[in-house]
């Protein structure tokens, strides 16, 4: 029988930990289970997995103690040899990371009970997802739904060592901020997180959280913030995919993953679409339906929707091709229900998007009238989601970066040419390097089409950036960073002298990583000079910011 000595084992261990609390705690779980012998025997193999994990996660030095401890008590006791096993993984652990697991595993005050309701907490800010943030027992945690300053009952959903996970049950004094949602499903559709937050106040907020993470993460302050900017709350979102599920009796169901799920919440509208779109869903449905209808073994996953300044192309992704009749009919239907052009396209196999019905219809396009800029795409492009704002963003952007006519200029992350192309209306010359050869074909083609010749374009892993990458582009005089969410380290890792550019403006979709990049920038000697938040999405909890980078004299 192993429970005493496995018991003797871990009372060893943790006499180690010099924590009064936590030995006084387990010292009343080690008598009252050394009375009930029948639970050890059930409870045996668990406690010996559990001493093997905690062994595996003791420092050489500690771990060497408790094999000595063990000896000493059992002489040449064989069971022994299970311990000795262990020890070849020891060296990799650190006395931090077991004192962290210990303290979290068994602090009294700092255990939270999962799916406890009626627990009232204040909530004091908003986290980076739109969560509220509470402090419980010393434990931080995040509260869905609920804003700053409200008090609130709570469900405690997951809890973690370091932080629990809770929905709000109930609003007990609310926010002057809070609003009734304008969509019938929000809250369990995963695409907003701040529909119960007045608009106004979503920008406060979100300025609040990009200024705490350029803080927290990078260490770092702009000299100036500017003022937010903002357009529409609604009817804003110019490009979707909705996912498609088919239920086993055979009905088509449209819409949106649920929060932290893959399960599809159907959506017969949606506010943040272009009303001519959210109106239309039951359409596109019922054509999917159809569709399913006469080829069952079609396999369709989801819709992209992307609304051009002429035209509005639905492309379905499919493993077969569609029967055009029916997309024929939809798109007669969906311009006479909207009053705006549309086309139906499909997407077989992960191949291009090819028109079905219309197939000569007008291109998708936007424009910058700013630059007088005309900016052909295609479904699958890479585009802002919100197209009145981007047009906002790349003025802002063009006015920071102040290019002049003699200056050689770098578009890093360029995509189709969003800001390469009106930078190039402005400098000599300009550099757009992306890494997908489809939208580096896409830019040069615009870059012809608007007469742009001192434009140019070549596709680059960036993220795989190295000194002589740089080098090797020879020397510009600014430059500007458009990255994805992961931010553009490799570059500004990169980036040395003779080859450092007089000004960086940084475009960024993730406040957390261009906080990262920042702190890199100012520790190669540029100035942190400006930096501001752009609401390009609202009733979500992301941010767009931008931030000016000057090189110090």
């Amino acid at each position: 029988m192993l429970s005493v000595e496995w018991w003797f084992l871990l009372q060893c261990a943790f006499s180690l930990i010099q924590k009064d609390d936590i030995v006084d705690n387990l010292q009343q779980e080690f008598e009252y289970l050394e009375e009930s012998v029948c639970a050890l025997r059930m409870q045996n193999r668990v406690l010996a997995a559990a001493l093997k994990g905690f062994l595996r996660a003791l420092p050489p030095d500690m771990a060497q103690d408790v094999v000595e401890s063990v000896q000493a008590a059992f002489g040449s006791c064989k069971k022994t040899t299970v311990f000795r096993r262990c020890m070849f993984t020891l060296q990799q652990r650190t006395a931090a990371a077991v004192t962290f697991r210990v303290q979290a595993a068994f602090r009294p005050s700092n255990t939270l009970k999962k799916n406890i309701i009626n627990m009232q907490t204040t909530i004091h800010s908003l986290d980076y997802e739109a969560r509220g943030v509470a402090r419980i027992g010393g434990k931080t945690v995040f509260v869905q739904g609920a804003l700053p300053l409200e008090t609130v009952r709570i469900r405690i959903t997951q809890e973690k060592a370091s932080f629990a996970l809770a929905d709000t049950e109930a609003v007990i004094e609310a926010s002057p901020f809070r609003v009734q949602a304008a969509c019938a499903h929000y809250g369990e559709c995963g695409g907003c997180a701040l529909q119960h937050a007045d608009f106004a106040a979503q920008v406060a907020y979100k300025q609040r959280v990009f200024e705490e993470q350029l803080q927290r993460i990078g260490k770092v302050q702009p000299a100036v913030y500017l003022p937010p900017i903002y357009g529409n709350a609604w009817g804003y979102r110019s490009r979707t995919r909705l996912s498609v599920h088919i239920t086993r009796e055979g009905e088509v169901r449209l819409g949106y993953q649920a929060k932290h799920s893959h399960r599809i919440v159907p959506v017969s509208q949606c506010p943040v679409l272009p009303p001519h779109v959210s109106s239309s869903l039951h359409l596109i449905r019922e054509m999917l339906q159809h569709i399913h209808d006469q080829m069952p073994k079609n396999r369709l996953t989801a819709v992209d929707i992307c609304v051009g300044e002429a035209i509005t192309a639905c492309s379905i992704q499919c493993s077969r091709p569609l029967p055009e009749p029916i997309a024929r009919q939809t798109a007669e239907r969906l311009q006479q229900h909207s009053g705006t052009a549309w086309q139906i396209a499909q997407q077989c196999q992960k191949q291009p998007a090819q028109a079905i019905a219309p197939k000569n219809a007008p291109e998708l396009y936007y424009t910058l009238p700013e630059f007088n800029l005309h900016m052909p795409f295609r479904v699958g492009d890479f585009t802002q989601i919100n197209l009145p704002m981007n047009a906002q963003m790349v003025a802002r952007a063009v006015r920071l970066l102040d290019p002049q006519p003699h200056e050689r200029i770098a578009d890093l992350f360029c995509g189709l040419g969003n800001f390469t192309l009106p930078l190039a209306t402005r400098a000599a010359a300009v550099v757009g390097l992306e890494g997908s050869a489809a939208l580096t074909q896409r830019a040069v083609a615009n870059a012809r089409a608007n007469g742009l010749p001192n434009a140019q374009f070549a596709t680059a892993d960036l993220f795989t950036t190295t000194p002589a990458t740089l080098a090797a582009l020879g020397r510009f005089d600014k430059m500007l960073l458009d990255p994805p969410r992961a931010g553009a380290y490799a570059v500004v890792q990169a980036l040395h002298a003779p080859f450092l550019p007089q000004r960086i403006v940084y475009i960024s979709c993730n406040p957390a990583t261009l906080a990262r990049d920042a702190a890199v920038l100012v520790g190669k000697g540029y100035r942190f000079t400006t930096a501001g938040m752009m609401n390009l999405f609202p009733q979500t909890s992301h941010v767009e910011a931008i931030a000016v980078f000057e090189l110090a004299r």
